[in-house]
């Protein structure tokens, strides 16, 4: 275990007051200096398959692998992608789940240009790492599709049969959550894994942050009032 700052970049934004995601950017040089390549793993994920067939869609070419699967110009961040002269026909990215070549990172000298992203655009970013990385890595990454990174929205319909993928729980609130287990449809798929866990007796209520609850409350809100609705 080795303790990371989860400072942000100087321009950057937070995620609901998450700074986490900005630990990807003191890989190469600061936590793993050692290391060539690495995955990277959002914690709102079940991990369903096998990781280490990831490492095989390392090429030397490309700084990133991840899903590749939205496009630029539907994605929150459009008109950041447009200022900042990305084609637009172009895919982006979650970076929730990635593969980091941090050899080429530091060969290509990554965080020094992420910065430069971070403060040139500062006014235009509000997806903490994930807008810098789109915009700094946009030709230097590998796309490997839906399997590495298979969303899992509050609506979804719930899953009966777990498939070979690693699911990510995007969005708020999530099964953890405060109202987590009342609004979000594959609650119960999560909490079959968190029963089998050495934490999986201790009731939900004593993880449940309130500081969390409080800074997605509208987006709570939300859910609630359409899930009234459509009774």
């Amino acid at each position: 275990v080795r303790d990371v700052s989860a400072q942000k970049l100087e321009g950057g934004s937070d995620l609901h007051g998450n700074t986490t995601g900005y630990g990807n950017f003191y890989l190469a040089e600061d936590l793993l200096p050692e290391v060539d390549q690495c995955l990277s793993l959002d914690a709102d994920i079940l991990v369903h398959t096998d990781v280490h067939k990831m490492f095989e869609y390392f090429d030397g070419e490309n700084v990133l692998l991840v899903d590749g699967t939205a496009k630029r110009d539907w994605d929150r961040h459009s008109e950041l992608y447009k200022t900042a002269g990305l084609d637009m026909t172009k895919p982006c990215f979650n970076a929730g789940i990635a593969g980091f070549d941090l050899k080429l990172w530091r060969e290509l000298n990554i965080t020094n240009k992420c910065k430069e992203v971070a403060i040139q655009y500062s006014h235009m970013l509000k997806g903490a790492d994930q807008a810098i990385l789109n915009v700094a890595l946009h030709d230097k990454f590998l796309a490997w599709g839906k399997k590495y990174n298979h969303s899992l929205r509050l609506k979804n319909p719930q899953i009966k049969e777990m498939e070979d993928v690693i699911y990510h729980f995007v969005g708020a609130p999530k099964p953890w959550d405060l109202f987590g287990k009342q609004l979000h449809n594959n609650f119960p798929i999560w909490y079959d894994v968190y029963k089998r866990t050495a934490i999986g007796k201790t009731p939900l209520r004593k993880y449940i942050s309130l500081n969390r609850a409080r800074k997605t409350w509208r987006s709570t809100a939300r859910v609630w009032l359409e899930k009234i609705k459509s009774k």
